[in-house]
């Protein structure tokens, strides 16, 4: 798994370029979540995180479940050790859940976050917030209002599909 962090100053199209990178992965491959609390992951449904893309909005939502996500990372599974009652016979019983991975994580933060536990297990990806770049990106807009842009949108469904599909054979 390659996980990746796309970095940006506000406002400069890391949800949007997270999102496009989602829309490539098969919708039954892939979580997008705003936030994550440690429990949940350590509950999930049994496989239901095994081979799954989680796309985060933003890494502020996943402070309090950091330490979770960089073990699904490199270890590529969650083990817990609780104690519960016996409904039966109301004695205490110590049960292990496991959550397996591996999982592919994918987020944005702002270039200020530094966070080297994280960083040593993604590929971080940097946004352009140059004068060239919001120019481009500008003529982009435009030209997606034009008829030319509704062929450009009809070509990169195809793309997407084309894409999808092949995942879901490997």
């Amino acid at each position: 798994q390659i996980h990746s962090l796309i970095q940006g100053e506000s406002s400069v199209g890391k949800s949007t370029l997270l999102n496009l990178i989602r829309d490539y992965v098969p919708e039954e491959d892939r979580l997008y979540l705003t936030r994550i609390t440690p429990q949940s992951l350590y509950y999930a449904p049994t496989g239901s995180l095994k081979n799954k893309a989680i796309f985060l909005a933003e890494s502020a939502g996943i402070e309090e479940a950091e330490f979770p996500i960089l073990q699904l990372m490199s270890e590529k599974c969650l083990a817990i050790s609780y104690t519960a009652t016996d409904a039966k016979t109301g004695e205490n019983k110590s049960s292990v859940l496991v959550t397996e991975g591996p999982v592919q994580i994918n987020c944005t933060a702002p270039h200020n976050i530094k966070k080297e536990d994280f960083y040593n297990r993604t590929l971080a990806l940097a946004t352009d917030d140059s004068e060239e770049q919001t120019k481009r990106i500008l003529e982009l807009q435009r030209k997606k209002r034009s008829p030319e842009g509704v062929n450009m949108a009809a070509a990169r469904r195809e793309i997407v599909e084309f894409y999808q599909h092949v995942q879901r054979e490997i």
